[in-house]
Parts: C-alpha cells; structure tokens; sequence
C-alpha cells in the first residue's frame, strides 16, 4: 500500500505545473481538450481539461496534465447551452494556481484533495467569451448520454423548478440547477449526501430489489448477477463518480457475500473490496469519504439486518424498516469520522436522516417511474411526477427545518 501511494504521488508530482509558471503575472493561454461534462453550479462553470500546452507571456511551454477549469458567469448572462462539450479542443485566457497545502491545523487540505483526484492546477477564466472552441468533437452522443436526456426531460411533469433540481441531484447528481440557499440548507441538516449520487442511492436499490426479487433469487447466484447488472448500470447512468463508484463495488460484494454466507462473509468481501478499490485509488485511504463510504457499509453489513427485523418487530412495514434501519446505522458509524474531518457534532442530523431517508427513497423510485411511464402512458406520468414533486418539496422542508433547528456546533 506505501509503494503504491508512493507511485502515485510520484506520478502526479512528475505532471505538476513548470516551476517558470509561478512568475508569470497575469493571465495565460490554456490549450487542451475537454475531458468532463461541464456542469454550472452557483453562477459558475467547472470542467476538467486535458492540457496540451500553455502559452505566457508570448512563450509557448508544453505541458500535459489535469487542469480544471472555472468559468465565471453572472445572472444577467446565462451560459449559452452545448457550447463546451466533452471531447472539444479548447483556447482559454485564464489565471492559473497551484494547488495549496493546509495552512491551519484540521484545515481543507488543497493540495492532497488534488492528488487524489488527479487535477495538477485550477484555472480560473473570467467570462465564458474568454473560453475559443478550436474545433468540436466529432462524437455523438453516447446511449449513456440520450438515456440521461430521457430521464431530465420525463422530469417536466415535477412542476416546480427547485423540486425538479432536488430530484436530478439526489438521481444523477446534476446539481446545476440548485440555488445555494438549498445546498446549504442540505448541508446544514447534515443531508448533502441526499444530493449527491452516491451510498444512499445505491442502498436503496439493492434494498428494493431484495425486497421484489423472489426468495429463491434472493439466495441465487442468477439473482446476484441481476443485482450487480441493475447496479453496474446505475452507475453508469449516474456519471460514475468515485462515491457512487465506491457505493457500487461494495454493493456488489455484499451481493457476492450474501451467496457465499453473510454471516460469516460479509465483513470479508467489504474488506475484499476495499482492498481492490485502494489498489486502483491508493490515496483514497486518507480520504474522509471513502473513509465514510466504508464505515457506513460495515454498520449495514453488520447492523442494519438485526435493526431492521426490530422495527419489523414493531408492525413496520417491510421496506420502511429497512431504509429507516439503514439510515441509523450508517449515520451513527459515520459520526465519529464526521467529528474527527469535520470538527463538527450536529443533534439534528440523526433525526433528519431518519425522516429524510423514506422520502429520498420515495423520490428516487418515483423519479424512475415517472421516466418509464411517460415512454408509455403520459398521463399515469403526471400523476408521478406529482409525486415526485411531493416528495422533493417534503425533503426541502426537512432540510430547511433542521437547518434552522441546527445549533452548529464546530470544534476548534
């Protein structure tokens, strides 16, 4: 595990920025190809780019690395749709930064967030007009890509537009469309992680499929391979980011351990997988989310099905108990990492992820419903999408309430 940290940071350190970069004043010519969606989020665009040069100061220096670039926009002039896409050769005038070190004590560490993504600087431009596409991709748009547009566009029927913003964060993870005062409402609950694509998704998924699948599948390896096959493409639909990729591989372990004997299994092929995860991301280790990440899929793993048949034991119907006993959990395995990164203890977090999460479970099998029934029957679609839109609004207030109920208590 140290050799391959130690590779890793040795590859990155050999794509940082030339030390010549560092005295120039002013902005530079960033050249190179698009490599993500960009995505607006608060009146401001971010892409990744692939660097094939830069020019400053007239001089023309080549360099390849992982920039991600930060466009400036305002509300008076919203950002022209399509124009930047994946796979565009772009010109941009930027101001360019290194990545920083932690300058505090328990501060956001910059620069190690940097390594673990890959990203060698951050460039910021002031103005979409200052970003030239020199030539556009020739690729179309992908399967992935057209089921995505599906989806966003059978989320017309949620009416309201802060509703239809909760719904294709908590789904896809397209948070572009969310205010700020939303964003920190969420966070201030402790419910971020509702939208952002990642464990809680893919929990419910692998509980409701449980719960559908017939006993016999249940145990069968057939019904492990539908599992993984449902999860795999969930995945790929969502945007395969590292917490839904991390979410996934565990997912999948837990349905190769429940084949091979849970009781016994379960703890090992998490391990297995961590294992396997930390050899491709060995910087992850450090990591508060694929800490948190792994945290939480213990408590399920170890936990959750004991809670669960408790609140059963209580007339709970079936599938609540089992979302309301994964939220338990997980969110009191989590709390001690959250205090240890985060400095930071919240009392209402707790009862908030237990009345937020069978609405988020709600929203995310409506959200899917109301895409499937709108390729087949419009009017069955504006019924759940009504639903949906009853769904996102209830999780806005419970956000916004624990927000407000939040004493904020932050160590030193």
């Amino acid at each position: 595990g140290a050799g391959l940290a130690a590779g890793t940071r040795a590859t990155y350190q050999s794509h940082a920025l030339p030390e010549v970069l560092r005295d120039v004043a002013g902005s530079v010519v960033i050249l190179g190809r698009v490599s993500s969606l960009p995505r607006i989020v608060d009146d401001e665009m971010r892409f990744e780019l692939e660097t094939t040069g830069i020019v400053a100061e007239g001089k023309a220096i080549d360099y390849q690395g992982r920039v991600r670039v930060f466009v400036r926009g305002s509300i008076d002039t919203p950002f022209t749709s399509g124009r930047i896409e994946p796979g565009d050769l772009i010109r941009a005038w930027v101001d360019l930064r290194h990545p920083e070190p932690v300058r505090t004590p328990g501060g956001f560490d910059q620069l190690e967030w940097a390594r673990r993504e890959g990203l060698h600087a951050f460039a910021s431009c002031k103005n979409e007009r200052l970003v030239q596409v020199t030539r556009k991709s020739m690729a179309g748009p992908t399967l992935l890509d057209r089921a995505r547009a599906r989806l966003k566009d059978s989320w017309r029927h949620v009416r309201d537009p802060l509703d239809r913003a909760v719904t294709a964060s908590m789904v896809l993870g397209d948070d572009g469309a969310l205010d700020r005062d939303t964003r920190e409402e969420f966070r201030a609950a402790g419910l971020l992680h509702i939208l952002v694509v990642s464990g809680s998704q893919v929990a419910a998924l692998i509980i409701g499929l449980r719960r559908v699948l017939p006993p016999s599948l249940r145990i069968a390896w057939s019904g492990c391979l539908l599992e993984c096959l449902v999860l795999i493409a969930y995945c790929l639909l969502a945007g395969a980011e590292n917490s839904i990729v991390r979410a996934t591989v565990m997912a999948m372990a837990f349905a190769v351990a429940v084949r091979v004997d849970l009781n016994r299994g379960g703890a090992n092929f998490l391990a297995a997988s961590a294992l396997v995860l930390l050899a491709i991301r060995p910087l992850d280790a450090l990591d508060p989310g694929a800490q948190m990440s792994f945290a939480a899929t213990l408590a399920l793993v170890t936990y959750a099905g004991a809670a669960a048949r408790r609140l059963e034991g209580t007339r709970a119907p079936g599938f609540l108990a089992d979302s309301v006993a994964a939220t338990l959990v997980a969110t009191v395995a989590v709390s001690p990492l959250t205090l240890m990164h985060f400095h930071r203890f919240s009392l209402v977090a707790l009862p908030a992820n237990l009345l937020a999460a069978p609405l988020a479970v709600l929203l995310l099998y409506g959200s899917l419903a109301t895409a499937l029934l709108d390729s087949v029957f419009g009017p069955a679609a504006s019924g759940a999408g009504a639903l949906c839109g009853l769904a996102a609004e209830s999780l806005r207030f419970v956000a916004r309430q624990a927000a407000a109920l939040d004493p904020d208590w932050r160590g030193p």
